[in-house]
């Protein structure tokens, strides 16, 4: 499954983690490039630096290929 999660402090990280080791595809959106860097480090996912509700950020992760209970926000 195609998973957009909008977040990476400690929930969206452990998510991330996860999803990732069940072999989901997903990709996290966070205004923190520092944040994300580390996620890149450990995981196979995809990162976008950027405000998760925005129209154009979800454009760029390609939310119409994601399952519509593919998109989560955390904090």
């Amino acid at each position: 499954m195609r998973i957009i999660i909008v977040g990476a402090g400690t929930v969206g990280k452990q998510l991330a983690g996860r999803l990732c080791e069940e072999g989901h595809d997903i990709i996290v959106i966070d205004h923190d490039h520092n944040k994300l860097r580390l996620l890149e480090e450990y995981y196979d996912l995809q990162t976008i630096t950027g405000d998760g509700t925005s129209v154009d950020i979800l454009i760029n992760a390609d939310l119409a290929k994601t399952d519509r209970k593919g998109y989560i926000k955390v904090n």
